[in-house]
This record gives C-alpha cells, sequence and structure tokens, in this order.
C-alpha cells in the first residue's frame, strides 16, 4: 500500500502498516522490531513535509489509540492517548469545561505528532503545543514503558517533547489546561508599513496576534484574537461562506488560473481587493483552526523575536530583486520562549516566518532564498515543515544538540527509531 502525506509531497511503501490499539500492542510491535532488527515510523496526520514519517519497514498509525482518558477538573489536566486528533480533544475538554491554552491554526494532527514537531500557535506570553504537557509516558527501543515529568527522568522529559518520534512511541500525555474561553477574531486588512510600524502594540495588546504579509502586494492581513464574554453569535451560513467559499474555493481557483496562465501580477491586484475585515466569536478551540482544502508547500523558520523588523525588510528585498510569484501570504506569529531542548524556541522568544507556495509551483528557489536570510539570523527550522538544515548546521544554533543525540541513542541504542532521513540529522 502506497502511503503519502496531506500535501502528496511523500510518497513511500512500507512492508508493514500497523494500528494498534493499545499500549500492550504497542509495546509487543517495538520487541519484536528489536529482536528482528526491524526499524519503525509513524504517522501522525501526515501533515508534514519534511520525510520524517517514511517507512520502508514498519510503519505505525494511532488512529485507534485515540480517547481522552482522565479528567481532572480540579487541577485542570486531563490524560489523553497520544494518537487523539486535536480536533476531537478540543470537543471532548469542552464537555468537561476545559480548554488547551493555545492551539495552532490546524486541529487536524494528533496531539503526539503537534508536540513532537513543535507545533505552535501565537502570542508574546504562550507557548508552544508541547509545552502544555506535564507528564508523558512512552516505549523505548527496548519495549520499555518509560515515565517522565518534570519531576521524574526530567533530562528526557526536556528532550523528548520535541523529538519528532526518535526517542520512541509516544503513549499517553497529561495536559496541563485551563477552563473553556470563547475568543474574539478580528481579521482586518492594513497596509504592511503601517502595520509594523504598530506590531509592538498589536502585540503587546493582544493575546494573540499574527501578520498574513502578501509576496506581491503592499497590503496585509492583520488577526488579533482576545478573550471575551460576549455570547457566541448564530453566524453558521456566513462564517461557512467565509473559510469555505471565500478562503478555500475562490482561492483554490486563483491559484490554479495564476499558475496556468503566469498571471500572478494581475490575480495579486485583484485580491488586494477582496481583503476585507471580519469577526468571530466562538469557543476557542472553535476559533484557533481554519479550513485548509488547498493544497501548498511550507516552509517555517523561528529567529530571535529582535530581529522581526530587519527580517521582514530583507525578505521584501529579496521577493523584489528575485521577482518570486506567489498568491500564498507569509504567516508571521510570535511565540514565547521555553527550556525544550530541540525548541525553535529554546531560551529565546520567536517570531515564526511560515512561506508558503501554491502545490503546483515549484518552492525551490524562492524558499531557498528565504531560507539563507532566516539562516542568518540563526534560524531554526520547524521540525515538520520544508527545510535544508543539516545536522551541522543545527548543532550550532540548538545549544543542547549533543545532549540531546547522547539521551536519544541511550532510549533507542538499535536505532530503531530513525528512518534514513534522521539518521543524517541525528548522526
Amino acid at each position: 500500500m502506497i502511503i503519502k502525506n496531506w500535501s502528496g509531497n511523500l510518497s513511500f511503501m512500507p512492508k508493514k502498516i500497523l494500528k494498534p490499539k493499545t499500549t500492550y500492542e504497542i509495546v509487543q510491535i517495538v520487541k519484536e522490531a528489536a529482536i528482528h532488527k526491524q526499524k519503525i515510523r509513524l504517522i501522525g496526520s501526515g501533515h508534514s513535509w519534511t520525510p520524517l514519517i517514511v517507512s520502508d519497514d514498519i510503519f505505525i498509525t494511532l488512529d485507534d489509540f485515540q480517547g481522552v482518558s482522565e479528567v481532572d477538573k480540579v487541577k485542570k489536566t486531563a490524560l489523553v492517548k497520544a494518537g487523539t486528533k486535536l480536533k476531537f480533544l478540543g470537543e471532548e475538554l469542552f464537555k468537561h469545561g476545559l480548554a488547551m491554552e493555545n492551539l495552532g491554526d490546524i486541529d487536524v494532527q494528533s496531539i503526539a505528532g503537534a508536540s513532537s514537531t513543535g507545533t505552535h500557535g501565537t502570542g508574546q506570553n504562550l507557548r508552544s503545543i508541547s509545552n502544555q504537557i506535564i507528564e508523558l509516558t512512552y516505549i523505548n527501543g527496548e519495549g520499555e514503558l518509560i515515565t517522565c515529568s518534570e519531576q521524574v527522568n526530567p533530562e528526557i522529559f526536556s528532550a523528548i517533547r520535541v523529538s519528532v518520534g526518535s526517542f520512541g512511541i509516544l503513549c499517553t500525555l497529561r495536559l496541563k489546561l485551563v477552563e473553556s474561553y470563547k475568543l474574539n477574531m478580528s481579521l482586518f486588512p492594513e497596509r504592511l508599513d503601517d502595520c509594523l510600524k504598530k506590531w509592538v502594540q498589536y502585540v503587546s495588546q493582544n493575546r494573540h496576534f499574527e501578520v498574513f504579509m502578501f509576496p506581491m502586494s503592499e497590503m496585509c492581513l492583520v488577526k488579533t484574537m482576545n478573550e471575551t464574554k460576549v455570547d457566541v453569535p448564530n453566524k453558521k451560513i456566513e462564517r461557512w461562506i467565509n473559510d469555505i467559499v471565500m478562503e478555500n474555493w475562490l482561492y483554490g481557483l486563483f491559484n490554479r488560473v495564476a499558475e496556468k496562465f503566469k498571471i500572478y501580477h494581475v490575480l495579486a491586484r485583484i485580491l488586494d481587493k477582496f481583503l476585507s475585515a471580519r469577526t468571530v466569536i466562538d469557543w476557542s478551540q472553535r476559533v484557533f483552526a481554519t479550513h485548509r482544502s488547498v493544497k501548498f508547500y511550507e516552509m517555517e523558520y523561528g529567529i530571535p523575536a529582535e530581529n522581526f523588523l530587519e527580517c521582514v525588510q530583507k525578505i521584501r528585498e529579496a521577493i523584489k530583486v528575485n521577482k518570486f510569484q506567489t498568491l500564498f501570504p507569509i504567516e508571521i506569529r510570535f511565540v514565547k520562549r521555553d527550556e525544550i531542548y530541540l525548541s525553535p524556541c529554546y531560551q529565546r522568544d520567536c517570531v515564526y516566518f511560515a512561506v508558503h507556495m501554491y502545490i503546483a509551483q515549484s518552492p525551490t528557489e524562492y524558499f531557498t532564498a528565504l531560507e539563507k536570510i532566516f539562516q542568518s539570523y540563526g534560524g531554526r527550522p520547524h521540525w515538520g515543515k520544508m527545510h535544508q538544515a543539516n545536522a551541522h548546521y543545527l548543532s550550532k544554533v540548538y545549544p543542547k544538540w549533543n545532549e540531546f543525540i547522547t539521551l536519544r541513542n541511550k532510549s533507542d541504542s538499535q536505532k530503531i527509531f530513525l528512518n534514513s532521513y534522521l539518521t543524517e540529522l541525528f548522526r
């Protein structure tokens, strides 16, 4: 059976595809693999562009290993199985009056996959999804079930939360939660130069702030989200028209036409006229996520937040000089520093630049040019997004790189959980 990721840029055929339903079944799979010196890779939801999931041996999906096992309303925690999808998780927690503190803008990933790749949302005072985990269990390369937290195996805990499945197979995650809350999402167009003058104000005065910077336009979209007590309005049809019809069907049509007839400049000017303000009020888990049906390539880097303005100017210059053409925006988000070894935000507040290109275009020249800019600031790539960073570069920008590899090798001495791509990175 051929396996593909969401965007279709990865395609491979493993020897075995397994769907364990219990921790015991996962343990047995790992023990058998260790005996026969087989390799194991897992898939969350296939939303990564880098070849993390590629396997020519044993391939595991945790789609049958989902669910919320325990909820503690007093402590505001929940024990969750690793394969649980974020969309399902959000609604299950909501039934108990709880929610995750922050999420990204896609909710189809598994909680383990999202954590392991460093998936994040935006918010100057908010950290990535992996930082909302306070305890976890995983199965190492010997088939042993290990528990870790800040109190138990703390060094492993600092490494494994962003480890792209290289330590072993995550089984359960205990999450630190907050009470359910509503968000008021405001989206409005603005001249990019005007937005850049106010970015400090935007970042400091909003719970969440992000910018969609359009490479072929002087305009941008500003998005803010803040907690609210206002009742949720009944605007399902209006929201469906905006989210599905305008932002997916129409946007997909524009990209297809632009690529077929090479009229990106014409359609970029037309798209400017479609940029309009709108507001959405709903419970947090229903506001964070956006529907994505138009497929694209994506590269994302986190750089020190203090380099934001300078980096934006260099990006604009590179786009102008090289005459890059794309209708997809560059998504800019701000995330608080943390202490997870391979988190792009390790010991520094980050601004993330997510660069996109329509799936029918070749992203190589565009991504390479911008990647050089990001790396000039010591940028760290999102583990699930396209990048060309090698082990030599990564060892320079991650202070705990060698410690991570030492811990990884102890957890998986036979390198069961490394495919060829990860073997090259963690050699």
